[in-house]
Order: structure tokens, then C-alpha cells, then sequence
């Protein structure tokens, strides 16, 4: 399995998607252009600082092992956990890796490979998940 580290900060739209890579990224995490209309919701720049703050104090990995715990989408629910403040966007997830340079594999739907055409739905983030588990402990402590 392939490995994708988008190491920049991408410029937020304050009117719609963000482009990271080849892929489009909003608030409801990644699709393609081929995918349909990108929704038009935009990554809020706090959501992205939430979830920077909680990658902080995690170790990126190397590689990126296919593990549902690290979706964007449980790790939003991690981040939500951890920060005590609401609601985060799975793009912001996305965002955040992309800026702290942390190794993102899109995940296309149907289990299709990525040389199928398949628009990515979802993707795994390269953080450590000893690092999220003793985060959650030490917050239910």
C-alpha cells in the first residue's frame, strides 16, 4: 500500500473546498472532481488547529497500516474527545496532516485500488495509536 505525505499547508477557502494533492478536501473529508461536485463546505482554520494541537502530542508514523481506528473518521471522534470543544470536520483531519507533513493514504470507496478510477471517500493518517489511546486515558483519568 502506497503511502502519501502532503507536506504543505494548503490555503483554506472560506467559500468552498481546499485542494490537497491530487484530491479535493471539504469539511466532509476527500473527493475528486470525477467523484461529483465537490461539496461546497468549507475546513475551518480552528477545527485544523484543534486537531494540530492533539497530532502534537502524537508520533507520526513511517507507514500506515489499513486500521479503521485511523480514519479520519474515528480520529475526528478522537479529537472531539480530547479537545472538549464540539464538532471537527473530517477535512480538518485531512488538513491537519497534510500541514504537519503526517503520511495520508486515501481510502476509495468500494475497496477499489487507486489505479480504478475509485473516488477516495476516506483515508488513514500515519499517527501512532498507542500515542490517541493514552491520550483518551489520560483524559478519562
Amino acid at each position: 500500500m502506497e503511502t502519501t505525505t502532503y507536506s504543505y499547508a494548503p490555503d483554506l477557502s472560506t467559500t468552498g473546498p481546499v485542494k490537497i494533492g491530487d484530491y479535493w478536501a471539504c469539511s466532509a473529508g476527500f473527493s475528486t472532481e470525477d467523484f461529483g461536485d465537490p461539496i461546497p463546505d468549507d475546513v475551518q482554520r480552528s477545527q485544523v488547529e484543534l486537531v494540530k494541537s492533539v497530532f502534537a502530542r502524537c508520533r507520526p508514523t513511517r507507514a500506515v497500516q489499513p486500521d479503521e481506528y485511523l480514519t479520519i473518521g474515528w480520529l475526528k471522534h478522537d479529537v472531539e474527545r480530547l479537545s472538549r470543544r464540539g464538532y471537527i470536520s473530517r477535512g480538518a483531519v485531512l488538513v491537519a496532516a497534510s500541514e504537519m507533513g503526517i503520511n495520508i493514504i486515501p481510502v476509495f470507496g468500494e475497496d477499489g485500488p487507486a489505479n480504478e478510477g475509485f473516488a477516495p471517500v476516506s483515508a488513514y493518517i500515519g499517527v501512532n495509536r498507542r500515542d490517541v489511546d493514552r491520550l483518551l486515558r489520560e483524559v478519562r483519568a
